[in-house]
Formats: structure tokens, sequence, C-alpha cells
């Protein structure tokens, strides 16, 4: 069996079985994963996350000002 063959048959397959569960399995495992995501280390991860990125990106936009500075050449030079 190709891949494309072995690709087409698995998301068949895939698409059938996600059918038969049908509507009330698809909310059951929306109450799970809105369970997770508001779950207090999910929250902290996302958290600390948002933070590391804040912090890069200030780090950049001064590293960004510092470089483009008229006197950064001075400072590189010394």
């Amino acid at each position: 069996m190709g891949f494309k063959t072995g690709l087409f048959v698995g998301a068949a397959v895939g698409y059938y079985l996600g059918a038969r569960a049908g509507r009330q399995r698809y909310e059951q495992l929306d109450r799970y994963l809105s369970t997770f995501r508001e779950s207090d280390a999910v929250r902290q991860a996302r958290d600390a996350a948002r933070n590391l990125v804040d912090t890069g990106i200030d780090a950049t936009k001064q590293a960004l000002k510092d470089a483009t500075a008229p006197d950064s050449r001075l400072r590189a030079i010394s």
C-alpha cells in the first residue's frame, strides 16, 4: 500500500470512527479539554511562557534601539 493510499484509508477510518462517536463524545472531549485548559498547572505554564516571550520582545526592542542609535558605531569601536 502506497503512502497516498494509506493516508486516504487512515483519513476514511478516522472520519468513520469520529462520525460514529457522534456529538456526545465530542462534548465529552470538549469538557475534558476545557477542564485541562483551566487547570492551575496549565495556567501557570501559559503565564510563564507569556512572560518569557514578553521579556524576549523587550530585550529585542532594546537591542535594536541600541544598534540603531547614532553613537552605536563609536561604542562598537571602543
